[in-house]
């Protein structure tokens, strides 16, 4: 996948519109940090509102001044140059999750690649707001780095996953994962967010697109995993991280 598609969601920062103050959604309040950042009370939201439509590839280029990401809402994956100069899908974000785009790691062209399973509404705080952020009542350093930390722990568990020998054990880990990562409030039922596909799972995993079919069905026909069209539930959950 490549191109860069990020499309700003008009907001108040066009002319003649009242200052930016917290979205009714916000992950950051949601998870009550970051209230020097988001706007909350008077204060003018640092982070800016961008758009990727659903199986769009996106890609920030290496000047670009983000530093902070939050997904508002959809399904974002992440992806890094591999050894063999492919993309490798390292992380998936899911809404409330938060991710750090490290300049350090960039290629020549751009610092930040990947693509949106679902529509995604993406916050964005350039350096030098996260900065001015730091400096005002309501943000701490530990806050920044407890968001770093649990997006650290998220890329950990999927590239534990994407490790194991058998696809069996690497399917029923990342289900595990997921369901555990991809909401602040994971489904008590054991559901999956929807949009999930296949194809996604195939690229986490490094996997041929038929094998994870067929370790699906296999956990399916045992009755661990549930399958519809509304996505994936995790029935015995026991049973997957026994592999």
């Amino acid at each position: 996948m490549h191109g860069h598609v990020l499309s700003h969601i008009p907001d108040s920062r066009v002319a003649g519109a009242h200052p930016q103050r917290h979205c009714v959604d916000c992950p950051a309040l949601r998870a009550g940090c970051l209230h020097g950042l988001v706007g909350r009370g008077s204060a003018e939201c640092h982070f800016e509102t961008l758009v990727i439509e659903a199986r769009t590839p996106f890609a920030l280029p290496a000047g670009s001044s983000y530093r902070l990401g939050w997904v508002r809402r959809g399904l974002l994956v992440r992806e890094r140059p591999g050894a063999d100069g492919r993309r490798v899908a390292v992380d998936v974000v899911g809404s409330g999750g938060a991710f750090y785009i490290d300049r350090r790691s960039a290629s020549e062209s751009d610092v930040c690649v990947g693509y949106a399973v679902t529509r995604t509404l993406l916050c964005m705080c350039p350096e030098a707001a996260l900065e001015r952020g730091l400096g005002e009542p309501g943000t701490t350093a530990l806050e920044l780095h407890e968001l770093g930390m649990c997006a650290l722990t998220r890329v950990e568990c999927i590239s534990e996953a994407r490790g194991r020998s058998e696809a069996t054990a690497r399917v029923a880990a990342l289900l595990c994962v997921l369901h555990d990562t991809l909401s602040s409030r994971p489904d008590p039922s054991g559901r999956l967010p929807a949009g999930l596909q296949q194809r996604d799972f195939a690229r986490l995993l490094s996997l041929r697109h038929e094998s994870v079919c067929r370790v699906l069905r296999q956990l399916s026909e045992r009755g661990w995993i549930a399958q519809s069209a509304d996505g994936i539930q995790i029935v015995d959950r026991a049973a997957l991280q026994a592999q």
